[in-house]
């Protein structure tokens, strides 16, 4: 009996040792980073399509083999901040060198929400996407999220 209470210890340990990874263990895919590219200004008109806006993607690749993005997808959280971007999915055939680093930029179409005394939409945005991935060892995914159209009113300091 004592011995099955040793051995039941052991598993428990065990199992949780693997169900709490650090976040400074291995990495499971490339990281992504999502910046967007200049100010949202559309001087008094909303056009009912929403306006482009560009994005740009930086991609850490942390392993020692190449990786191919073959696709983002991006979307905003909720309905409010300075606009608003229904889920779009953007195919890729980019690969990224082992331990480097790569830039990409695409466009999306925004739906503004809210706009300043200015003319500009300067009300922060909460973006989300997914990163999907092929390498030699299988397919990765990598979710990111990123705070974005942020300007001097709005930055929180760091």
């Amino acid at each position: 009996m004592k011995r099955q209470s040793i051995a039941l210890l052991l598993a428990l340990g065990l199992s949780a040792s693997c169900a709490t990874q650090r976040p400074d263990g291995p990495e499971r895919a490339p990281r992504v980073k999502i910046e967007q590219v200049g100010d949202v200004l559309v001087m008094g008109v909303a056009p009912s399509g929403g306006i482009p806006m560009e994005y740009r993607l930086t991609i850490e690749n942390p392993f020692d083999h190449e990786v191919k993005l073959r696709s983002v997808e991006i979307e905003t959280v909720g309905q409010s901040g300075g606009y608003s971007m229904n889920r779009v999915r953007h195919p890729f055939d980019e690969t990224i060198a082992a331990r480097a680093s790569h830039e990409l930029s695409f466009r999306a179409w925004i739906r503004v929400l809210t706009e300043g005394e200015t003319r500009s939409v300067d009300h922060p945005v909460m973006l989300r996407g997914t990163a999907r991935f092929d390498s030699s060892s299988g397919g990765m995914t990598r979710n990111f999220f990123a705070r974005a159209n942020e300007t001097a009113r709005t930055k929180t300091v760091k």
